[in-house]
């Protein structure tokens, strides 16, 4: 948060009032300037196919390819290709994808790349990956229960941003199991076999 509101040339406080406490800012454009920069801090991870800078050993891990993190759903899973990626977090049920969108900032960045757990029935409090019914379309967000509905809901993270439409009804389809970020040429990884929440990535 100090490093952000210093790229922005504004005071810690008010970029907590905005992303922490949920207060508007005036300037309607101020979270698309924190994006653009969050983005420009990433080396242009939106772009073309990840490189993940590790450790020995290597393992391979099929690599999904976008996976959406907005208040609309996303398009389907559709990246058949493989990459490498660290020896630990290999598992049959796993695959790699790379997030888009900021409706979980400030647990995950733009350019993030999540490592993702098949798994239909995770724990509340998870950052998850859910799919649609009917197109396929797939989002990531908080999975939280909400108990005047008495079932569970997708939960945007960052408070400027809204859960999609349920539509014709979604399902959980895995839990995110590690973040691998890399921010002016420093890598940092987080990793909880169980799966993560978003005060793991604070």
């Amino acid at each position: 948060m100090n490093w952000l509101a210093k790229q922005m040339g504004i005071n810690r406080q008010s970029v907590h009032q905005w992303l922490v406490e949920g207060r508007k800012p005036r300037d309607p454009k101020v979270f698309e300037k924190m994006r653009q920069i969050v983005l420009g801090s990433m080396g242009g991870y939106e772009l073309g196919r990840p490189m993940i800078p590790v450790g020995f050993p290597l393992g391979k891990m099929r690599f999904a390819g976008d996976v959406p993190c907005g208040s609309e759903w996303g398009d389907p899973l559709a990246s058949e290709e493989f990459i490498e990626v660290e020896a630990q977090f290999e598992h049959p049920q796993r695959f790699a994808a790379r997030v888009v969108g900021d409706s979980c900032y400030p647990a995950l960045l733009p350019g993030d790349i999540t490592i993702w757990h098949k798994d239909m029935n995770p724990t509340y409090g998870l950052i998850v990956l859910a799919q649609r019914k009917g197109d396929h379309g797939c989002t990531v967000k908080s999975l939280e229960y909400d108990e005047k509905l008495g079932r569970p809901r997708l939960h945007a993270i960052n408070p400027s941003a809204g859960a999609p439409e349920d539509g014709e009804g979604w399902g959980v389809i895995a839990r995110c199991v590690a973040v691998i970020r890399n921010t002016d040429g420093l890598r940092r990884s987080w990793y909880l076999d169980t799966g993560l929440r978003s005060k793991h990535l604070s």
